[in-house]
């Protein structure tokens, strides 16, 4: 199954996000910080692991970008439930508006130790804002899946 632009773009995103020194690729303690810290997701270790293991393709301790695009085009959007996709955008969305403000998505961008200019965070903004409110509702997020 292959991806379409718009998951290839999303799940680039978020490994860029994951990858929070920005060498290219992740490490274990890389996936738990952004499983456990960002996601929030409640996860062992032992899970974290064989989830690791079986996106890192060559078995050599990392996940490239290439490794990941190439698991995540295997995994059918059925499999992935709305209510799990919906427990990510409340663990971005902080003041549980139901939307991510310019101030919300900075903040994610930051936790992973990346700066975006003003500029750059309009951009993004705005190529998921389909109702032009200057947010991004549940509903535009849940369209990048």
């Amino acid at each position: 199954m292959g991806l379409t632009a718009e998951q290839k773009k999303a799940y680039t995103q978020f490994f860029q996000q994951a990858d929070c020194d920005g060498n290219g690729h992740l490490t274990k303690v890389e996936l738990h910080t952004i499983i456990t810290k960002q996601l929030k997701l409640k996860l062992s270790d032992a899970e974290i692991m064989e989830m690791f293991s079986g996106v890192d393709g060559n078995a050599d301790g990392i996940v490239t970008l290439d490794e990941y695009l190439n698991e995540m085009g295997k995994v059918p959007a059925k499999d992935l439930q709305r209510a799990d996709f919906e427990r990510i955008f409340e663990s971005i969305d902080k003041d549980g508006s139901r939307t991510l403000d310019a101030g919300e998505v900075q903040k994610l961008f930051e936790q992973c130790g990346h700066q975006v200019s003003g500029d750059d965070l309009d951009k993004i903004i705005s190529q998921l804002d389909k109702d032009g409110d200057g947010k991004i509702n549940i509903d535009e997020f849940l369209k990048l899946f």
